[in-house]
């Protein structure tokens, strides 16, 4: 989806609304915007240096002087952007076609901020660029040019043939890739999880609120799946609501064992049962049922997992969006209908 901001300022600027993103031309530049999360993206296509190495009196490609004249802004900063500049994985089997990404902070205006860099910044930089090239051959553009969308949400023009050419290419490099291990990035979750439910109790201990504890075992269970070889995917989205809810009924049944002991220590159980030869396991087990037959005690474990669980998915709200995306859906150019 694309906010209504950005589709209401597509459509005064004649921009191509698809697949989530405005494109087209704009000022004399090649560009892309999309909404991000706690921004809205823009991408300036810069095209790849000129064949006689020197375009519009320039000795650097025109992607780092735009990153030069951009980051001259950063003092002031009026626009609240932070600049991005990366090669492409649409383009990365060529190693040409190049764009600057710039995120705009979404606070309060970012549409007018938006308006005020179209305006003011792209006359400047347009001539910087090499926008009318082939992102793939670097020749001029034709009738038929394609505008092909990245995983780093920028807009690149093709020749039809440069397009099928790359996309031949980065076939061939997804094929090439080795299958990420099953198991073992399940246990390292696992694992992340159990960490989290420890967590869990230590912060309860101490009287803090647990469920803030559910934001870090999830970060956990992601870092520890991904270090051990896991990929994105499905896997790894099922792996990770999983493992917070394990986190969330650990660290529950954590407290409440704690609480127990607690019980058992404080009213000297051990001593008065002795010669009863009755331990603190037994004790536990005996007072958990228990203690569940409580209502109070029920509505706060149900409380305290439902805000569990909240948290860990706000907190890893933008991993979970994007883990079940393959990496070569990202690695892999897509097609749009529109004419550049």
């Amino acid at each position: 989806m694309i906010s209504n901001g950005l589709k209401k300022f597509a459509e005064e600027m004649n921009l191509t609304v698809e697949n989530s993103v405005a494109y087209g031309w704009l000022k004399g530049c090649l560009v892309a915007f999309s909404d991000g999360m706690g921004f809205k993206r823009l991408s300036i296509y810069t095209g790849p240096l000129a064949s006689d190495g020197d375009q519009a009196g320039l000795s650097l490609p025109s992607d780092q002087v735009i990153q030069k004249v951009l980051g001259s802004l950063s003092l002031s900063n009026p626009y609240k952007l932070l600049v991005k500049n990366k090669d492409l994985p649409a383009a990365a089997a060529a190693q040409e076609g190049k764009a600057v990404v710039m995120h705009f902070q979404d606070t309060i205006g970012p549409m007018k901020r938006i308006r005020a860099f179209t305006e003011e910044m792209l006359p400047m930089l347009a001539p910087l660029c090499n926008a009318r090239a082939c992102a793939h051959c670097g020749s001029p553009l034709d009738v038929d040019a394609l505008p092909v969308l990245t995983g780093e949400g920028a807009v690149l023009p093709f020749h039809l043939q440069c397009l099928e050419d790359v996309e031949r290419k980065v076939d061939a490099m997804i094929s090439e890739q080795k299958p990420a291990p099953f198991l073992l990035p399940i246990l390292g979750a696992v694992s992340g999880a159990i960490v989290g439910a420890v967590l869990w109790v230590l912060v309860g201990m101490l009287g803090y609120i647990a469920a803030l504890v559910g934001t870090v075992s999830a970060f956990l269970s992601f870092k520890a799946y991904t270090l051990l070889g896991g990929k994105p995917g499905k896997p790894l989205l099922f792996t990770l609501i999983l493992c917070m809810i394990l986190t969330v009924c650990l660290g529950t049944l954590g407290g409440l064992v704690w609480d127990i002991h607690t019980l058992w220590t404080e009213n000297n159980y051990a001593a008065m049962t002795a010669h009863l030869s009755y331990t603190e396991g037994q004790f536990i087990l005996d007072m958990l049922p228990v203690v569940w037959q409580d209502e109070e005690v029920r509505s706060t474990i149900f409380s305290d997992a439902g805000l569990g669980l909240f948290f860990a998915a706000l907190g890893c709200y933008g991993i979970l969006r994007n883990a079940a995306i393959k990496p070569e859906t990202l690695l892999k150019p897509k097609r749009l209908s529109g004419k550049i």
